[in-house]
């Protein structure tokens, strides 16, 4: 069922939007989105291409010295605009989500909250956001989050815009999985 945007990410949680300039000093940008523009994943060929699995996409990662850093979240920031439609979020001076929305090829929308509990040590975990998942969707976790990845592949230089094109990634799967007769496209890991 399609969902605007608006919709999808406009209810109060006390989480505030916030950007991070190069010094990494934080700016609150408000409670919710001011213009809210959706992350659209297209397959050019007009095929499932987008159901491949992902390569790592260097401009979605970072350098163990960006990793490292002080300034990580403002890397991170950086690599998330390649998302415009999601934000990182805190609360109580910690970041604790992204939240967003990624359109589809099929012209559906799917709003994402992305934890970041542990982050950048453990895998964050994107649920969704305003529409119910499958009840019988393989490829998700006990407590409703999307399995995107195995635990241990996660690496401290993969970013939350990973996580994004990773989510996006298995939504296009749940798609044709949704449509196929519940077939799971593509390659598969154990949990």
């Amino acid at each position: 069922m399609p969902h605007s945007s608006e919709d999808l990410l406009n209810d109060q949680t006390g989480e505030e939007i916030i950007e991070i300039d190069e010094n990494g000093v934080v700016h609150s940008k408000g409670r919710t989105p001011s213009q809210l523009k959706s992350t659209v994943l297209r397959d050019p060929e007009g095929e499932y291409a987008v159901a491949t699995e992902l390569e790592a996409d260097k401009h979605l990662l970072l350098t163990v010295a960006e990793a490292q850093s002080e300034h990580r979240w403002y890397y991170e920031q950086e690599r998330l605009r390649s998302f415009p439609a999601f934000n990182l979020l805190r609360r109580d001076g910690v970041i604790v989500a992204a939240e967003g929305a990624i359109d589809t090829q099929n012209n559906n929308t799917y709003g994402v909250r992305i934890d970041l509990t542990n982050f950048p040590y453990a895998l964050p975990k994107p649920f969704p956001k305003g529409w119910p998942l499958h009840p019988d969707v393989p490829h998700k976790y006990n407590d409703g989050s999307l399995c995107i990845m195995r635990s241990a592949q996660w690496r401290t230089t993969f970013t939350v815009a990973f996580v994004v094109a990773k989510t996006a990634i298995w939504l296009a799967k749940y798609e044709i999985w949704k449509r196929n007769g519940h077939v799971w496209p593509g390659k598969h890991q154990r949990h």
